[in-house]
């Protein structure tokens, strides 16, 4: 970069200018500002995604301390029924509500573990160690089946079709009926 005219010193003529940073406009602005911002994040705790370099995140693998066990082939074990007086109530209940938002937010790519979760969301109020071991049935499941999601494909209708079910007073605490459903676009489950 050039000095600009008037700037120049007297006897200092041919000397160039150090940019310590960029000016807004130029090509590289997007990239230093990028840069400047993923040293700030990272020393917030943060890791950059291997897949995805602009994707951030909190590592929180010992969240359940569960990343060892014995990998499930189902997410719920079947036939139990959990209820809000299963044994002793959970140490850490703010722990248990992580853990529960997590696996909701994890339902919309894997609704093969939705029914599970819902169940387990029922008892967030008060949950006990019986609910905990349910929840970690879930994180053992996903630990067998990492790359299962949703697999759209084009089947050249866009059809929607939408399933419902109820168990009709199922639940044998206060006899509350519990229901689901699902929509299909083309084919695809989509909610």
């Amino acid at each position: 970069m050039e000095q600009p005219p008037g700037f120049v010193a007297q006897g200092e003529y041919g000397k160039m200018c150090h940019l310590r940073k960029s000016l807004y406009g130029l090509k590289q602005s997007p990239r230093a500002w990028f840069g400047k911002f993923s040293e700030v994040i990272q020393e917030f705790g943060m890791n950059k995604s291997k897949v995805d370099h602009s994707v951030f995140y909190r590592q929180s693998a010992n969240e359940t301390r569960k990343m060892e066990a014995k990998p499930y082939s189902t997410p719920m074990i079947p036939n139990v029924h959990l209820t809000k007086d299963d044994g002793d109530p959970f140490d850490n209940p703010e722990r248990h509500k992580r853990l529960v938002g997590k696996l909701n937010y994890l339902t919309v790519t894997r609704p093969d573990i939705a029914y599970a979760v819902s169940i387990v969301s029922q008892f967030m109020s008060a949950p006990t160690v019986k609910h905990w071991a349910a929840l970690e049935q879930i994180l053992c499941y996903l630990k067998r089946a990492p790359g299962l999601g949703i697999l759209y494909t084009n089947h050249r209708h866009a059809q929607i079709e939408c399933f419902t079910d109820a168990d009709w007073a199922g639940s044998k605490a206060d006899r509350r009926s519990t229901t689901g459903f699902c929509v299909f676009v083309g084919g695809n489950l989509v909610s």
